[in-house]
């Protein structure tokens, strides 16, 4: 049986960085999770960076395993957790499951990504 994702939750745009002395934002931060099929939990953290100007100057995709992380959370409640508990060493995810998830939020949530959503289960 291959890979695949069971279900998964946007949060849209997460956070944004302060504005710069232009009143610039020159982050932009949206996350979304995923559970895939093998009982792991994935996100994406996609970042849209401009320079002091405002110029669209390219984006960056930070996939990570999620162990304490759970679909009912709001964004605030996970991310503040983070604080909470001690830092553990990450693996990396495999490039099947970066892959899989990657093409999936580019495929289907990339163009709608500052939208949140609920937790969305997949019938694949």
């Amino acid at each position: 049986m291959s890979l695949r994702i069971v279900k998964y939750k946007n949060y849209g745009k997460a956070m944004q960085a302060e504005p710069n002395k232009n009143n610039i934002i020159t982050h932009n931060f949206y996350w979304c999770f995923f559970e895939l099929s093998n009982g792991v939990i994935i996100d994406v953290h996609y970042t849209e960076n401009y320079d002091d100007n405002g110029v669209y100057i390219g984006d960056d995709y930070i996939i990570s395993y999620q162990e304490d992380y759970s679909f009912n959370l709001s964004f605030k409640e996970w991310f503040e957790g983070t604080f909470k508990k001690p830092a553990e060493q990450l693996y990396e995810v495999s490039d099947e499951e970066y892959n899989l998830v990657k093409e999936f939020y580019v495929d289907n949530l990339h163009s709608k990504r500052g939208i949140s959503t609920e937790t969305i289960v997949l019938n694949n």
